[in-house]
């Protein structure tokens, strides 16, 4: 039994890989826009995520994705949640899809009066 075995107990024989430190990335849809402003939010029901309205800034897109001024309602998209003082926060925003296509879901649970 080597030195570091019997000082830390049972030590992993294969290192630990950087995506399993990964920050979890959900997938959601675009509810609402503020165009003049830069900001939205985001819906999502995944994983056990029940937020009905998640906040996004136009510095949070990744920056190989849509510009803001081209994003849509309804468009489906990926992120990591971040928990900021003022509540969750969309970050790392990537399109998925336009949102054009519509599915036989039920996508009034996306919308925002």
């Amino acid at each position: 039994m080597s030195k570091l075995r019997k000082l830390f107990g049972n030590i992993p024989d294969e290192p630990v890989r950087s995506k399993d430190l990964e920050p979890k990335r959900i997938i959601g849809k675009i509810i609402h826009i503020q165009e003049e402003e830069g900001w939205g939010f985001i819906t999502s029901h995944e994983d056990g995520y029940k937020f009905t309205r998640i906040f996004f800034h136009w510095t949070g897109l990744d920056k190989d994705t849509f510009h803001f001024l081209d994003l849509k309602k309804k468009m489906k998209v990926e992120f990591e949640p971040k928990n900021m003082e003022q509540g969750l926060r969309a970050i790392k925003i990537r399109v998925l899809d336009d949102g054009q296509i519509e599915t036989s879901e039920d996508s009034s649970e996306f919308e925002v009066e």
